[in-house]
This record gives structure tokens, sequence and C-alpha cells, in this order.
């Protein structure tokens, strides 16, 4: 994911267009890459809001997000989430769950 973009003149929804636009890219990607995408997006998120930079804030939590969107709609999501089923993918996003859980 590219992190370095200008956000002076965008508005909320061309912050959060274009994020998901270049999440989009992502696609087709295993699950567990969108999963490490995600957790990194989240960490740099908190630091942009740390520093200020809210607009850069709200577009790596929007990539974040729209990468959890793409792991919950993979195949491999699915079929770990069935019962008795729990793989790695499963366990490692339920640890990535209970860390945002925690702000």
């Amino acid at each position: 994911m590219q992190n370095g973009a200008s956000y002076h003149h965008d508005t909320i929804a061309d912050i959060k267009a274009s994020a998901k636009e270049m999440v989009h890219k992502a696609r087709g990607a295993s699950a567990i890459t969108l999963l490490a995408s995600a957790r990194s997006q989240m960490q740099l998120a908190q630091a942009r809001e740390n520093e200020g930079d809210f607009k850069g804030a709200l577009s790596s939590f929007t990539k974040a997000a729209s990468l959890i969107q793409l792991i919950f709609e993979s195949s491999d999501f699915k079929a770990e989430s069935q019962a008795g089923k729990k793989g790695a993918l499963f366990k490692e996003f339920m640890d990535f769950q209970q860390v945002r859980i925690q702000f």
C-alpha cells in the first residue's frame, strides 16, 4: 500500500475513495498477506493520528477496513470460519481483532 499522499485539498469522501481504490489493487493477494497489510495500515494510522495528521490517519484506517473486508470475502477465511475448521488465518485474525479492540 502506498503511504505517501497529499491530502491538503481532499474532502473526506475523496480520501476514502482514494484509499479504497488503492486497496482494490490488492484483490487476489492471499488473505494472510491482506491481514499483514491491514496491521501495517492500523499502525500507520495510529502514528499519523498521534502526529495530528488526521486526514492521513483517515486514509490509513479506511485502507485497513477495506483490507479486512477483502479478508472476509476471501474463500480462505470463509472456509476457516466454519465450525471445527479454525485454522492459522482465523487465529491470526482473532489475534488482530483482540489487539485492535484494546485501543
